[in-house]
């Protein structure tokens, strides 16, 4: 039942941030200097809940509030149409409190200058270096009122446990400009850009990253490309999110009378013959999927290749198209319970059906107390292979104009893949490509872009942005047309969306410079859509939720 009388349940996030960095630079000779930093920055929210019952007041006041209850029962009178007084429901309410901050803190330190040696054909250019080291610290912590804690909460759907960690890194790295060859003919210019990083984990162990860049020189013409490998080691929020149940919208497919699956998928997930049949199915379509962050992470990889090249045909217009290619393996990422309890019952795959866990007394996956009901575990993990192929397009092109210069450029995309192949290692079938699509999974539009018109004249400017997304077809993996969803069904399609932007700016004196702007200038709502493709049930991530949205910010220079 639903809190009507009481009303519904209301959070209020407050968000607080703060940061300062120092630091100091200087010649160390003429070839070489030194730049030396510090940087502390903290983040602290805090989230008030209100209206959410208490489990263990609605039990006593169902019973009219026998000898014992707690103070201030009234009876909860659910038995009868307009039974539940507003006074009745209120007593059940509590308020509760999570808070949390993280930190960083960074010292880097480097040197970098002119090696005062090189190749010959590079006509006197030299091998520049720079070389340097670097210290982080990124600090996490949890801690929820004694309510959340116990999980009495009736729409938490499991406790909020108190958590703390903390990530500590040591690195060492370097970075250098290789001149390979300077004037020769048609060829201005050819060098390499080299680098190499050493990182050193307190919990994700040590790392190595590296690159190699290439660029080629004509007169109107550049040529460049690289390969660069990669890590993205695990956040706090991946490896310190407080593991807790919580629910996720979906189908059980092994209860009903009639389950789709087979008696032998389901016996995969844990059904014994007997109950085959007989389990019930949550009306709310909600269930259980044990959740949170994972100590046993370990750093995802990626290699990346790109090649591209510049051209400038005429004067004040440049044009420049690069083709990249992206492979991240072990990537860092919850799968989804849905997608586990599928393919554990289509598969039989032991490592995902370890990760189903049904209620032992009733053999569902959403009945019982934190300690026996029936979940999946969804905890992050390394799963899979994601891939990512495209063509980055950008132009700029400038022109004094009415006193001022004006300029336009415009900046693209267009993805030929976006992969995901959660479960590489158990069914490579899995996967799919997001390229165009919307859906649970996948929210990539093939072609998006910014196009922006900048005029600036003395001591202001006047700069308007178009922001647009491609159009996204209701399909599935495997591009098949789906109905589900009701509000994209009928058109088969998320249509694109166009956002325009306007902002001023000012110089105040020789010290301040002031920015004020609106952007969704046209107050654009979002697209809305069901649940099936949207995990908040209104409207997918990536546009402008808030509407028409005013800014402005003042900038000194000292």
């Amino acid at each position: 039942k639903r809190n009507i009388e009481g009303g519904p349940r209301n959070f209020a996030q407050d968000d607080e941030n703060f940061r300062i960095i120092a630091g100091a630079e200087g010649a160390i000779n003429d070839s070489w200097s030194y730049n030396a930093s510090f940087l502390y920055g903290r983040n602290t929210q805090t989230v008030i809940g209100v209206n959410d019952l208490l489990t263990d007041r609605i039990v006593p006041a169902l019973l009219g509030c026998p000898a014992g209850s707690f103070d201030g029962c009234l009876p909860y009178n659910v038995w009868e149409p307009g039974g539940v007084t507003a006074a009745a429901a209120n007593v059940l309410a509590g308020t509760s409190l999570l808070n949390t901050a993280t930190s960083l803190k960074q010292v880097s330190a480097y040197v970098t200058g002119d090696t005062g040696f090189g190749f010959g054909s590079a006509n006197g250019e030299n091998i520049s270096l720079v070389l340097g080291t670097e210290w982080r610290e990124d600090k996490f912590d949890f801690i929820a009122d004694s309510n959340s804690q116990a999980g009495n909460f009736a729409g938490s759907g499991g406790p909020s446990l108190p958590l703390g960690g903390a990530i500590r890194v040591k690195e060492l790295f370097m970075e250098s400009k290789v001149p390979l060859l300077a004037d020769a003919g048609m060829l201005k210019s050819l060098g390499l850009d080299l680098g190499y990083r050493w990182s050193d984990y307190n919990l994700a162990g040590t790392t190595n990253t590296y690159k190699v860049g290439f660029g080629a020189d004509f007169d109107k013409f550049k040529v460049r490309g690289g390969y660069n490998r990669a890590i993205r080691a695990p956040n706090v929020g991946n490896l310190f999110s407080t593991q807790q149940i919580a629910l996720f919208s979906g189908t059980d497919p092994c209860a009903g009378a009639t389950p789709e699956f087979t008696q032998a998928q389901c016996a995969n997930t844990g059904v014994s013959a007997d109950r085959y049949g007989s389990i019930a199915n949550n009306p709310a379509g909600q269930y259980n999927q044990f959740t949170g962050g994972n100590l046993e992470l370990s750093p995802e990889k990626a290699d990346t290749w790109t090649v591209g090249f510049v051209v400038t045909p005429i004067e004040d217009l440049y044009i420049n198209v690069d083709f990249y290619n992206i492979e991240i393996k072990d990537t860092i990422t919850s799968i989804g319970a849905q997608t586990i309890l599928n393919f554990c019952g289509t598969t039989g795959d032991p490592t995902l059906c370890a990760l189903v866990q049904r209620n032992p007394a009733t053999g569902d996956l959403w009945r019982g107390n934190s300690a026996t009901s029936g979940r999946v575990v969804n905890l992050t993990n390394n799963f899979g292979v994601a891939t990512a192929q495209g063509i980055d397009l950008g132009t700029n092109w400038g022109t004094d104009l009415l006193g001022g210069r004006f300029d336009v450029s415009v900046n693209g995309t267009y993805v030929l893949k976006d992969k995901l192949a959660p479960l590489a290692g158990v069914n490579p079938d899995a996967t799919f490509d997001c390229a165009g699509r919307i859906n649970i999974s996948c929210q990539t539009p093939e072609w998006r872009h910014i196009v922006g018109l900048h005029f600036a004249r003395d001591w202001y400017g006047v700069n308007l942005r178009w922001r647009y997304f491609g159009k996204l077809d209701y399909e599935d993996n495997k591009g098949v047309p789906l109905t589900v969803d009701t509000l994209l069904r009928d058109d088969g399609k998320l249509n694109a969306y166009n956002y325009l932007d306007l902002s001023l700016s000012a110089q105040i004196g020789s010290f301040g410079e002031l920015t004020a702007g609106v952007n969704n200038l046209t107050d654009k709502e979002p697209p809305l859509t069901g649940n099936t493709v949207s995990l908040n049930g209104n409207s997918p991530g990536g546009y402008d939720q808030a509407g028409r949205f005013f800014f402005t910010n003042f900038t000194v220079t000292f």
